[in-house]
């Protein structure tokens, strides 16, 4: 049996080993062995003298060594965090996704479709995937908190590159982060004026769904002076047909506020404005913006 070679697979080892009549020796390369699997080996001879038997064995996915931790396990609305995925020398090539999947803090129940990974997705994978390493790799998931009150769930699986199977170790569960409820937040506001007309445009968030008032605190322009300088204006109605409406679900929370004024003087004597809304939750920070006038 000198010339006797032995198949892994049906694909011949070569080199194949003569011991003696009753034993060869063979190597299967590492490349056979990268996918969970049922192996085979037998042995041929091309002298045809008998060689009978096989050994029939199984591949499997060794166990993976891997931790999850939170940047924070509490976040603001409109707040960038990050789950970070340590995963320990492997000998395969592995993927890593993370789902994420969000529920609104009750009585809130419209969910918040801002609520993403930094590509834009619910889900995120490893591309390339992870390959061999001797050294421990560290990879993070970026994510946005989107505008609304409620839990962020982090869900990470780890599978093997080849043949997908699943070797999540049983230490990685669920990750949860929450959004609290807060007050409103006031973004980028702008203040236009014209004659007798101001107008107040901002871009505001309400983790709660709800808005209660806007207070606005007028400063008059140096020199100039002003009759009224602090006005309420009421916001419960109009903001429950906002979030009421089909439309606003696919903003989460954030939406355009627009408030118009008509002014007894000109629009010139007003220096700047301030504005904080209200909503269940509380008053936002105090926003100040100066006029831009118009002809």
């Amino acid at each position: 049996m000198s010339g006797a070679v032995i198949s892994y697979n049906s694909t011949a080892l070569n080199p194949t080993n003569y011991i003696d009549q009753h034993h060869l020796s063979a190597v299967i390369p590492s490349t056979s062995l990268t996918n969970p699997s049922t192996g085979a080996i037998t042995v041929v001879d091309p002298e045809n003298l008998a060689a009978t038997g096989s050994l029939t064995f199984s591949v499997i996915a060794a166990p993976a060594v891997a931790t999850v931790s939170a940047t924070e396990t509490t976040v603001t609305v409109g707040q960038q965090s990050t789950i970070t995925l340590t995963l320990n020398p492997y000998p395969v090539a592995v993927n890593a996704t993370a789902t994420l999947t969000f529920t609104p803090a009750p009585p809130i129940t419209v969910s918040d479709p801002k609520v993403l990974f930094s590509n834009g997705q619910t889900t995120d994978t490893t591309v390339p995937p992870i390959n061999p390493s001797t050294t421990a790799v560290v990879i993070p998931f970026t994510f946005q908190s989107g505008s609304t009150a409620g839990t962020i769930t982090v869900t990470i699986h780890l599978t093997l590159a080849q043949g997908g199977q699943d070797i999540t170790p049983a230490n990685i569960t669920p990750i949860t982060v929450t959004v609290p409820a807060s007050p409103p937040v006031v973004q980028s506001p702008t203040l236009t004026g014209s004659g007798q007309s101001l107008q107040i445009t901002a871009v505001v968030l309400s983790s709660t769904r709800d808005m209660t008032e806007a207070q606005f605190h007028f400063t008059a322009a140096p020199g100039r002076s002003l009759k009224t300088t602090d006005i309420t204006v009421p916001l419960t109605a109009v903001f429950q047909t906002w979030y009421g409406s089909t439309t606003s679900d696919q903003y989460g929370t954030s939406c355009t506020y627009t408030q118009p004024f008509t002014l007894d003087g000109d629009a010139a004597d007003v220096g700047s404005v301030t504005i904080t809304l209200v909503n269940s939750n509380g008053a936002s920070e105090p926003a100040t913006v100066q006029p831009t006038m118009g002809p």
